[in-house]
């Protein structure tokens, strides 16, 4: 194989078409080099993973790729900045999309999180068994209990006789209420606005004479809208919002979501975007906004379904093609990327388009883009100014012929 003269890792999906059309500026080929391209490890097709970059000798555009490489990726072998963005093919994350320069907006971001105890106030809590006998309340706590291995449990404090069956609990402070085995338990910031609500689904809550308790059989975590406003840097995209529901195998008591609306979204995100979207014969035309969720103490293993809502100006999407063309992309952060099962709804009283995008492996990074068709090898284009000329063309010749003959 000779000398290595340089080596650079580069992200690429781990199946690399064996011919893929020059970008339009550049093309053309040469003898095959002695390096090549060498998988580092495989994935599922819409994986992004590390290439090592091995160059040899022919370098047409001098950017430290070779022509070969340039032609399986569809850069130039003549350009060295092919998609014009003032960085060479080699250095760029993403070689063929350009940069989008993006001024920084103000975070937005949100915390959730679950807590064992739920505090109540006593007062303007009532509760009522099955026969409809007021209930006394008898503390100012809400308890989940956990045992490894074991169901969780839901413990309200009211005095039920022990086996009777409660039927309603509710604080009409806190927000916290209980009726046909179903209890919701408001989320709050320190400010007190309410961010989120879990969700659990219980078998019949019974009485122990000072308790009513019941297992909890699933759970759902549902944010509210968590709104960010990019019309100072971005007026297309305008005032976006985000909403999670997820399905929970059990209360993620100590859990924590940070969700964090952004437009920085980096340049090897874009590119793993990019490279799913090619599974489609698709390509990126613009991201509106990306969001960030990270997870603390909570596994995704434990997340049975997680729905993700994108709200956005409808300036933008018809800027881009319309909601057909929207899409809502997940990255992993481990190199992987997918194209959601996108469903537009709709627009809501402020005229922005909704977005909802199912995610079968949990929560991570999402991103909500516009594509456009791409034209794939053999596909057909509508023929140019020189395409129609050369026809006529020929036309002609063929006309002046059968003249000379008569």
């Amino acid at each position: 194989m000779g000398q290595i003269k340089q080596a650079k890792v580069f992200y690429k999906a781990t199946t690399v078409p064996t011919s893929v059309p020059a970008a339009s500026g550049g093309g053309g080929g040469g003898a095959a080099p002695a390096a090549t391209v060498v998988p580092v490890s495989t994935s599922t097709v819409a994986a992004v993973t590390p290439l090592t970059i091995l160059p040899s000798e022919k370098d047409s555009d001098g950017d430290g790729w070779t022509d070969e490489y340039e032609q399986k990726v569809g850069t130039s072998i003549y350009i060295k900045d092919t998609d014009n963005d003032g960085i060479i093919d080699s250095e760029d994350l993403n070689p063929l999309l350009a940069a989008r320069t993006i001024a920084v907006a103000p975070e937005v971001a949100v915390y959730v999180a679950v807590s064992a105890e739920v505090k109540i106030n006593v007062k303007q809590t009532v509760a009522e068994d099955a026969q409809g006998n007021k209930l006394e309340v008898h503390a100012d706590e809400v308890t989940i209990e956990k045992s490894a291995g074991e169901p969780s449990i839901m413990v309200l404090p009211v005095n039920l006789t022990s086996g009777k069956k409660l039927a309603t609990f509710e604080d009409n402070d806190t927000g916290i209420r209980f009726a046909r085995n179903n209890i919701t338990i408001p989320v709050k910031d320190e400010q007190g606005n309410e961010i989120a609500n879990i969700i659990a689904s219980t078998e019949d809550m019974v009485g122990t004479g000072t308790q009513a308790r019941a297992k909890i059989k699933k759970v759902q975590l549902k944010t509210r809208e968590i709104n960010a406003d990019f019309t100072p840097t971005d007026s297309a995209v305008g005032n976006v919002s985000v909403a999670i529901d997820v399905d929970l195998s059990e209360v993620p008591v100590g859990a924590s979501i940070k969700i964090k609306p952004t437009q920085n979204v980096s340049k090897a995100m874009r590119y793993g975007f990019n490279l799913t979207a090619e599974k489609y014969n698709l390509t990126i035309d613009d991201i509106a906004y990306s969001v960030d969720v990270n997870k603390s103490n909570l596994d995704d293993k434990n997340i049975s379904r997680a729905k993700i809502t994108l709200k956005v100006n409808k300036t933008w999407v018809n800027a881009h093609g319309g909601a057909h063309k929207c899409r809502i992309f997940r990255d992993d952060r481990k190199g992987t990327a997918e194209m959601l099962n996108t469903k537009y709804l709709g627009t809501d009283n402020q005229g922005r388009c909704i977005f909802e995008g199912d995610s079968e492996k949990g929560l991570s990074v999402f991103a909500l883009a516009s594509v456009e068709d791409k034209e794939t090898p053999g596909s057909q284009s509508t023929p140019g100014f020189e395409a129609v000329f050369a026809l006529a063309g020929l036309l002609a010749v063929a006309y002046l012929a059968l003249k000379r003959r008569e």
